[in-house]
């Protein structure tokens, strides 16, 4: 028999088909590759782009905070500028007389201001009377929150417990994750009502919710609450003696005759929060801003405490 030899035209088109096919994988790879690079450098552009809108809302934010000391530097209530949200609205909307891009085009996004100190503070529970002491008054008050939440009361000392035993207490409410005790379920349920602020804060009672006052107030019914917020919507509290004036006409026979330190009237912290719809992804920011009525040794009335980004896919 004889020996079957290749051919040297069959050679030669193996070895095309080869080097075709080391050509199609390089090229194909390196399309991949520029297509990533692509990706990452709009993915930086886009947060730069996010993080100046961000920054920008922020700022909008302390002017509106620095203008309501001007127009009622003696009360806080849901009456006032700051309390108006910004709805669902397009970039292009503000900026109409210039040619945008389509990225930026087709951006949206939406803000608001909350009263941080419509929330109960949680820094209230071990240092309101004594630095590094457990104030009874403030867990009551703790305790009676979680239990109209579903939740176990026995948490609030827990909390204190915790919190005085550790070198970092919680400076913001996620940090409680790592308190045994809670879940990120027991944080969805607490977030509307409870807050970590630097120092002791009371409560405004122009902006809490009912949880809050009645929580508070644990002498009070649901109705005597519902009652005391209505009537803010038409006349907000003015003062502390008339909050005790407002108590003591909806419950005579059981409110006290000097008025809860947990209350005040008007407030000093302010969460400013903003979500912004790019490309599928929605860029959201908490900020948390204190505000002073004297100007600091900066010559700033307002200051950022500490900024929350987080960054989801949407559908």
């Amino acid at each position: 028999m004889k020996n079957l030899q290749p051919s040297s035209n069959g050679s030669t088109t193996i070895t095309a088909l080869i080097v075709v096919g080391i050509v199609a994988i390089v090229a194909s790879g390196l399309a991949w590759k520029q297509h990533l690079e692509i990706r990452q450098l709009e993915n930086v552009r886009d947060q730069v782009q996010v993080g100046w809108l961000q920054k920008n809302l922020v700022d909008f934010a302390r002017v509106i905070l620095k203008d309501d000391i001007r127009q009622s530097a003696s009360i806080d209530h849901l009456g006032e500028i700051w309390a108006i949200p910004l709805q669902d609205s397009k970039i292009a909307d503000f900026l109409k007389s210039q040619d945008l891009p389509d990225e930026i085009d087709s951006i949206t996004l939406k803000a608001h201001l909350t009263d941080a100190q419509s929330m109960f503070n949680l820094t209230n529970l071990w240092t309101s009377n004594n630095a590094g002491q457990p104030d009874t008054d403030a867990i009551k008050v703790y305790v009676s929150l979680l239990n109209q939440l579903g939740l176990d009361g026995e948490l609030a000392n827990q909390t204190v417990n915790i919190a005085l035993r550790s070198k970092a207490k919680p400076t913001h409410i996620d940090d409680l994750l790592t308190f045994p005790g809670y879940s990120k379920e027991i944080l969805t349920k607490i977030k509307p009502f409870v807050i970590v602020l630097p120092q002791p804060t009371p409560v405004n009672i122009n902006t809490c919710s009912s949880e809050v006052l009645l929580a508070v107030y644990s002498f009070l019914t649901r109705s005597d609450v519902d009652r005391l917020l209505q009537s803010r919507t038409t006349a907000p509290f003015a003062s502390i003696d008339e909050i005790n004036k407002r108590v003591n006409q909806v419950r005579p026979n059981v409110a006290k005759s000097t008025i809860n330190p947990l209350l005040d009237v008007k407030s000093n912290y302010w969460i400013a929060y903003s979500e912004i719809k790019m490309r599928q992804r929605l860029f959201s920011n908490q900020t948390l801003i204190s505000r002073n009525y004297t100007l600091s040794v900066v010559g700033n009335l307002t200051q950022i405490i500490w900024t929350k980004k987080y960054l989801s896919q949407l559908q």
